[in-house]
């Protein structure tokens, strides 16, 4: 997986000082929620992550949604309040 620039490579969140959750929540038709440490994780739907867990995007950060999206759908991780992948 690349990074998209977002300030962290989402598989290498432990490595970054965070910790694991045992406590994970699915959210049916939407995601995954849990813990990470102190922070509040969310990866899912844009409408999950973006929009129930108002979660912002910068424009640079679409941009490079957009670019490299190549017909897939997306899924997106917010770490602390912050889209990170």
């Amino acid at each position: 997986m690349a990074d998209l620039g977002f300030g962290v490579e989402s598989l290498h969140l432990a490595k970054k000082g965070f910790w694991y959750s045992s406590e994970v929540e699915y959210v049916v038709a939407h995601g995954i929620s849990s813990y990470l440490g102190d922070k509040k994780a969310v990866i899912g739907s844009a409408h999950f992550v973006l929009e129930d867990e108002n979660i912002s995007v910068t424009p640079a950060q679409q941009k490079q949604i957009d670019e490299n999206i190549n017909g897939y759908s997306a899924i997106y991780l917010a770490v602390g309040g912050e889209l990170t992948g």
